[in-house]
């Protein structure tokens, strides 16, 4: 396992199949629709299933669909988690997949336990992330039933933010508030903030784009930018533009203290956005305004 898939202001949203499952499904059966408008999601399962949902943590939201009362023997459990994280290995990608209308990666899954999924499909819409995982097999018919009426029904930004394109390191788009202004005189160091006036000061996010040639862990850059000088800092893994990214956040007592930024690589390129002093009263809408950082190449 290699690869962490993880979420700030997205979620991870696992929907598997549990392997010990014996079918009881009733083809005949009247089947209901289940949504969660909070995280884009609508799918029907048959009517004979019953579903709870329960918080694990204040982050996490895990629904499971059983059935007669026993939450351990049903088709479906679907996992939600805010700033969570979840493995999936690159190296066993083994085909595509499109649910709800978009193309997602299929991984297969090898262990021995009897609970494990072996077939695994991700896909990404608006900074989210669904895990679709199968029953191994055993009542493929229901499994592919229930992901042909998967609809992924996030919207995400108001229909009235603006984009702004980039063509540097292969290119990217993000979007911001109609109000809001970019600062791009300088392609390689863009500014976008509430006050033109201001783009240079603490009002404002920075993205600059670097030309790397080593593929040093976000990690390390990190300790040695923050850690070399003593400061402490907290890093958390988070998802910027489908790449696995880096958020960091400084810990002291001096001006500029717990600003945060963010740091992410591809193509060749280190994106790192930082923030100003008045980091505090804004990072809800620099989250936002990441959230919407799509690479094109």
């Amino acid at each position: 396992m290699g690869v962490i898939v993880s979420a700030t202001l997205f979620a991870l949203v696992v929907v598997s199949f549990v392997s010990n499952y014996q079918s009881n499904v009733d083809e005949a059966e009247e089947w209901k629709t289940y949504r969660n408008t909070e995280y884009g999601l609508e799918l029907q399962y048959p009517g004979n299933l019953d579903f709870s949902e329960i918080h694990d943590t204040e982050n996490t939201l895990r629904v499971n669909f059983f059935y007669n009362g026993n939450n351990l023997v049903g088709p479906i459990e679907i996992n939600i988690v805010k700033d969570g994280s979840f493995l999936l290995d690159d190296n066993n990608i083994v085909g595509e997949k499109k649910i709800g209308g978009i193309s997602g990666k299929t991984y297969a899954m090898f262990t021995g336990d009897a609970y494990s999924h072996c077939e695994q499909t991700s896909v990404y819409n608006d900074n989210l992330i669904y895990v679709f995982s199968d029953n191994c097999g055993e009542n493929m018919n229901v499994f592919n039933q229930i992901l042909s009426t998967v609809r992924l029904t996030k919207k995400g930004t108001a229909a009235d933010w603006k984009m702004y394109i980039n063509t540097n390191c292969g290119g990217y788009t993000l979007q911001y508030p109609s109000d809001w202004f970019v600062d791009a005189s300088n392609t390689a160091n863009v500014y976008v903030t509430p006050n033109l006036g201001h783009a240079k000061s603490g009002e404002s996010i920075q993205i600059l784009a670097d030309t790397v040639t080593s593929n040093t862990p976000l990690e390390y850059i990190a300790q040695s930018k923050y850690g070399t000088l003593g400061t402490d800092f907290t890093q958390k893994h988070v998802i910027i533009g489908g790449k696995d990214a880096l958020k960091i956040k400084t810990i002291c007592e001096s001006v500029g203290c717990g600003a945060p930024e963010w740091m992410v690589r591809n193509n060749g390129c280190l994106f790192t956005f930082t923030s100003g002093l008045d980091s505090d009263k804004l990072e809800s809408a620099f989250e936002k305004i990441i959230s919407t950082f799509k690479f094109t190449k």
